[in-house]
């Protein structure tokens, strides 16, 4: 397919592909990685009900804390609890950030961009407040995926978890950040919630230096 057929069939054949089909073909080589990026405005998106950025002190969830070193085998599961009483109980998926496709060609100008924004320790996310982020603390990225029959909160049935560095340590999980910011301006939200901490709009340029056009505006 990669040969045979021209762009424009591929794309047209592609357009019979939800979100998850165009993924998986992404993550199979570098050909259709970049070519299903170059017309993603015309294909499929993810929909998502909402984003938000929480650390362990944002979410009402008691034993968030406990489950949470479970990230590493996927699925888990939280309970959500008002003055003792159990409420909900959510299933949350942890994305795996180690499965993918990351390896892209770098040129020298964007390396050595990446690099000095390593060396110089520039953070992944900011707090709103402007204080500075606690090291310590774990930050997550959090998703509420709804499908369109789907319209009453506590049955939503897909929730992500996505766990970044805070500073990126080196060109590789420069790399890594950079495929999942993607995935994450390629999908489509009813809700944005930015209450205590945001991706910081410096190391997103930074990031995407050789394709601006690829950042949304409400993410810089």
């Amino acid at each position: 397919m990669n040969y045979l057929l021209p762009n424009e069939t591929k794309i047209d054949i592609f357009k019979f592909l939800n979100y998850k089909q165009l993924f998986s073909i992404k993550q199979t080589n570098r050909y259709f990685n970049k070519l299903i990026n170059s017309y993603e405005d015309i294909l499929a998106r993810k929909n998502s009900y909402s984003i938000t950025i929480k650390d362990f002190n944002q979410l009402p969830l008691l034993n968030w804390k406990n489950k949470i070193n479970n990230l590493e085998y996927g699925l888990y599961y939280c309970n959500y609890e008002d003055q003792g009483v159990l409420k909900y109980t959510f299933p949350y998926t942890a994305m795996d950030i180690n499965f993918g496709y990351f390896d892209f060609p770098l040129n020298n100008q964007l390396l050595n961009k990446w690099q000095s924004a390593l060396d110089r320790k520039i953070p992944v996310y900011l707090k709103i407040d402007g204080t500075k982020i606690n090291i310590n603390k774990e930050i997550y990225s959090v998703f509420i995926n709804i499908e369109k029959e789907q319209t009453n909160f506590n049955k939503f049935s897909n929730r992500l978890i996505l766990r970044l560095p805070i500073f990126p340590k080196n060109i590789d999980e420069m790399k890594i950040i950079r495929c999942c910011l993607e995935g994450i301006f390629h999908s489509s939200y009813l809700v944005l919630s930015f209450i205590k901490y945001i991706f910081n709009p410096e190391i997103i340029k930074i990031l995407f230096d050789d394709n601006e056009d690829a950042i949304p505006l409400r993410f810089v």
